[in-house]
Parts: structure tokens; C-alpha cells; sequence
């Protein structure tokens, strides 16, 4: 399985940066307006994001895209995405679409 050459520069940017927890919260405590966890993450690596995110924490807190190399440009960040551990929606998506995958 293996994203597309265009798909794959796209996602693959990620590997290096971090996000607010502001853009990716609502995958943590309120997915889908359900009042759940988005369920295509990986159950440890929520835990990692709601102890760094809290539910009323600081938005602004950052966290990296990459949780295992976050300044190398290298296959870690997809590892994680295809492990659940992806922390924006967008790239678990990607991953996650059969179209994207070929």
C-alpha cells in the first residue's frame, strides 16, 4: 500500500512542524459532534494527546506532527499515520482512503 507520488509530497511535508492543539482537539474529546475520541486513532497515542491538550487547556500549545522525528524528513511520519498516530485529521484520512493508498 502506497500513498500517490503527488498525495505523498503533500502528507509528507508533516513529517516536520507541529500544530496547535486548537486544530486538532475536537479529534480528541468531541469527534463528529459525538462527544467521542476519533476512533481511527491510536488508543496510547490519545492518551499522549489529551495529556498534552486538555480538554479546556491551552489552544495554543503545540505538539509535533511527527512524534518520533520531528525535525528529520524521513518515513517515521508515515509509520505513524499508518499506526494511528496521526495528528491531523487530513493525513489519517489519507491514509486511511483506498483511493490515496495505490
Amino acid at each position: 500500500m502506497t500513498f500517490t507520488l503527488a498525495t505523498t509530497y503533500w502528507a509528507g511535508a508533516h513529517t516536520i512542524g507541529q500544530a496547535d492543539c486548537l486544530f486538532f482537539r475536537y479529534r480528541l474529546y468531541n469527534f463528529t459532534a459525538t462527544g467521542n475520541a476519533d476512533p481511527s486513532l491510536n488508543q496510547a497515542f490519545l492518551a499522549q494527546l489529551q495529556s498534552l491538550c486538555p480538554r479546556n487547556g491551552d489552544g495554543s500549545r503545540r505538539v509535533a506532527l511527527d512524534k518520533d522525528s520531528q525535525f528529520k524528513f524521513d518515513v517515521s511520519f508515515f509509520k505513524n499515520v499508518r499506526d494511528g498516530n496521526g495528528v491531523l485529521e487530513s493525513d489519517q484520512r489519507l491514509w486511511g482512503d483506498p483511493s490515496t493508498r495505490r
